[in-house]
């Protein structure tokens, strides 16, 4: 098995430009006052208007589609000095953890893995992840993505959900290259997916804000599967799961504000979307000062 390279270079659409640009306009305005004004009549005014209905859950799942989104590195001390990371971390480690654990998955069968890479060919093939799957006993597909920034890249990556997708109840997992996950992740989500939860986004990290400001969590419900506790949350990362049919819901939700938690707050505050997050957790964001209080992933990297 190994990789495949799709022809078609990935880049932002006229749809995709104009989300970029009232992206880009909100956070030039974010901080005006007559932007405060209108948010304040805005809110009075959804406070009249019914909550949105949520989407029914299915038994019957698809496919677990996985979007590993990577962009070509020299040096992650370089470009993000502010980052600091597990010893010996690596981006290459964290793949080899996923795919590690997409073997061992019962639901192998069932799991689609792309590589979302911002860079060149050239790029992707000097790159230290192409000799690993060119190796690995999973099938990948690569598609090379052409954006200026981060955000430009996330919305060329929901852009082209469409074309690896096409049932509605697809899993659809978009996974920054910097998270480690336990041995039976696949397992515990086709779970909670499958039980009478009812929620529309689910994050595997155990944040540590939970624990370092629990005030921000007071409305939180918990909820149980026969393996698992899970808990609804007002944000995480951008790193998450959904169904198809939420996504096709929610695109012009999904990251068209400054950031991760911006976008969850105005998805669970204002629109009355769930999200639920495990306890314990079942993947870490590598970053020294947000390591999951409880579970040691970052072990990992020392192995």
């Amino acid at each position: 098995m190994t990789y495949t390279i799709s022809k078609k270079i990935a880049y932002l659409s006229r749809r995709g430009e104009s989300l970029l640009n009232r992206h880009t306009m909100l956070v030039k305005l974010k901080d005006s006052s007559l932007v405060h004004v209108g948010r304040r009549l805005k809110k009075l005014v959804n406070q009249l208007k019914p909550n949105r209905i949520k989407l029914g859950r299915t038994s019957e799942l698809n496919d677990l589609i996985i979007i590993f989104r990577h962009v070509y590195i020299n040096s992650d001390v370089t470009r993000f000095p502010h980052k600091s990371r597990p010893a010996a971390f690596s981006h290459l480690g964290c793949l080899q953890n996923l795919v590690e654990t997409i073997l061992a998955s019962k639901y192998t069968h069932r799991v689609q893995l792309h590589i979302f890479y911002n860079g060149t060919l050239d790029e992707f093939q000097s790159d230290e992840i192409s000799t690993f799957l060119a190796s690995s006993d999973v099938n990948a597909s690569i598609k090379l993505v052409e954006a200026k920034s981060a955000v430009e890249s996330a919305l060329v990556m929901l852009e082209t959900i469409d074309e690896i997708s096409k049932n509605n109840n697809d899993l659809i997992y978009i996974l920054e290259n910097d998270y480690i996950h336990a041995t039976n992740w696949i397992e515990e989500v086709i779970d909670v997916y499958s039980s009478d939860i009812s929620f529309d986004y689910l994050s595997l990290y155990d944040h540590p804000d939970r624990y370092k400001f629990p005030q921000n969590y007071k409305n939180s419900c918990l909820y149980a599967t026969s393996k698992r506790h899970w808990i609804s949350a007002p944000s995480t990362c951008g790193t998450f799961i959904f169904k198809k049919s939420v996504y096709i819901r929610d695109f012009q939700w999904l990251f068209s504000t400054k950031n991760d938690h911006q976008m969850f707050k105005k998805l669970t505050v204002k629109l009355k979307r769930t999200l639920i997050t495990p306890i314990p957790g079942l993947s870490v964001h590598c970053m020294n000062d947000h390591l999951d209080p409880v579970q040691q992933f970052e072990k990992y990297f020392r192995n």
